[in-house]
């Protein structure tokens, strides 16, 4: 009897021995799963509402991904170098020329295929260095100079038209327009040698319109077949359409301003 005791004595402390470690290993196991979730919650309510982003891995978020001072990602297959601290731009901005600009596919492929690019979104090039070198000539000082008279005259238009809009300053008065029409006619002025005199005009508005429009195309985010050159092979694709729409109506009124010149310059040769 004796050692039935004994032995049940044992049985029943190995149990007591089995339940403990159970308790314990389960702990050890819940604990941090706890604990990560209850971070992840506290996490996810640190975020700014409404504002998108990658959420990172649980515990570290995103600090994995930032490495250094100079560290590239990729969007799609272009890849793009992301300068961290004030020392790595200084080095890499400082020590280095940086006129040139990369190349979309919906900009530069599919929009200015026919009109060609800016000096603002040009790569670097034998003609981008002469076109710089053009345009600083058109804007130094005795050039400058020059276009006084047609300042004036935009400035004036521009204060009339915020007189008029604005019924002499009785209302409010959105001036977007204003100033649209006059960058608009300093720049039909300087090129083509007309003006655009009213926001009135139907030319007014396409330009307008269609120059937005092409902003947008400049986005380095907004257009996912930059990214991926399998979304160029769907021929439904919105993007490349509604560039090549407004490619299309930009050249309307291109060939019309060159054409308008042309037909200036044979009157002043006769």
């Amino acid at each position: 009897m004796a050692t039935q005791k004994l032995v049940q004595s044992l049985q029943d402390k190995l149990t007591l021995l089995q339940v403990n470690f159970k308790h314990t290993v389960t702990g050890l196991f819940l604990i941090p799963v706890l604990y990560v979730l209850i971070n992840e919650f506290i996490r996810s309510g640190a975020r700014i509402a409404n504002l998108k982003g990658p959420r990172g891995l649980p515990l570290i978020g995103n600090l994995h991904q930032i490495r250094g001072g100079i560290y590239q990602i990729q969007l799609g297959n272009i890849p793009v170098v992301v300068v961290n601290t004030a020392e790595s731009a200084r080095v890499i901005f400082g020590n280095n020329a940086l006129s040139s600009r990369p190349e979309f596919y919906t900009f530069h492929k599919v929009l200015s295929n026919t009109a060609g690019t800016t000096i603002g979104t040009s790569p670097y090039s034998d003609s981008l260095k002469r076109r710089r070198k053009g345009a600083a000539s058109a804007l130094n000082r005795p050039s400058v100079q020059s276009y006084i008279s047609h300042l004036d005259i935009e400035t004036k238009d521009f204060v009339k038209e915020l007189f008029d809009y604005g019924n002499s300053g009785a209302e409010g008065v959105d001036p977007m327009p204003m100033i649209q029409r006059l960058s608009l006619s300093l720049a039909l002025t300087l090129n083509w040698g007309i003006r655009m005199d009213s926001q009135k005009s139907d030319l007014f508005h396409e330009i307008t319109h269609v120059e937005e429009e092409i902003s947008r195309f400049r986005s380095t985010t907004g257009n996912l077949q930059d990214y991926i050159p399998l979304l160029r092979l769907n021929p439904f694709n919105p993007g490349s359409a509604k560039a090549r729409e407004m490619r299309n109506r930009r050249d309307v009124y291109l060939t019309t301003l060159n054409q308008g010149l042309d037909e200036a310059h044979r009157q002043w040769d006769a």
